[in-house]
């Protein structure tokens, strides 16, 4: 078997976590945007039970 150096498999293993964290980001986002769209009725703004965030007014 060939000895592959430490550091090689470190650089390794966090290319392969940042690619696993990139995609997982991505695929979350398109998950939730597909889900924000695919919503029967989107809640209106003037709803009093929408939550507003404090910086928006």
């Amino acid at each position: 078997m060939l000895a592959i150096p430490f550091w090689v498999y470190l650089v390794v293993e966090l290319m392969y976590i940042g690619l696993i964290a990139i995609v997982a980001t991505v695929v979350w986002l398109a998950i939730r945007h597909f889900w924000s769209k695919f919503q029967a009725v989107p809640v209106p703004r003037t709803d009093p039970n929408y939550p507003v965030k404090r910086g928006s007014q």
